[in-house]
């Protein structure tokens, strides 16, 4: 007499139902990790822009101020970013008129939504005598 469990074949319903919890389990932690690495990559590349904005415009600032070409309108800095990213609360304070020094002061700010950095960028130049 053959036994009845060797003719059965296949899954019980119990064994599909915890197979099918498994794998709904690792797929969405991994896309929950796929999806917090997305948006660190994005955070970064917007930390960077702002960085490097923030970097160039400071060293044409102070390049400029150096020079005696450092435009200064309404105690606001004419500062040139690119296109991407945004000037805001900028000011330009002339300390002392002999020295010709100036203070340099902005907050460059980029992204939209989530991704929105801004920091503040801030130095001190002073006017090289001419001649020199």
């Amino acid at each position: 007499m053959r036994s009845i469990v060797s003719r059965v074949r296949g899954f019980s319903l119990i064994e599909l139902v915890v197979y099918l919890a498994i794998v709904t389990v690792v797929s969405v932690t991994a896309l929950v990790a796929i999806g917090d690495i997305v948006q660190l990559f994005g955070r970064i590349r917007i930390e960077r822009r702002v960085a490097y904005a923030g970097e160039v415009a400071m060293e044409s600032s102070i390049r400029n101020i150096r020079n005696g070409t450092f435009e200064c309108e309404d105690s606001k800095p004419v500062i040139s970013v690119p296109s991407n990213v945004q000037v805001y609360n900028s000011s330009c304070n002339v300390i002392n008129n002999t020295a010709a020094g100036t203070r340099v002061t902005f907050t460059i700010q980029a992204g939209d939504g989530r991704y929105k950095v801004s920091r503040v960028f801030s130095s001190f130049g002073i006017k090289r005598p001419s001649g020199q």
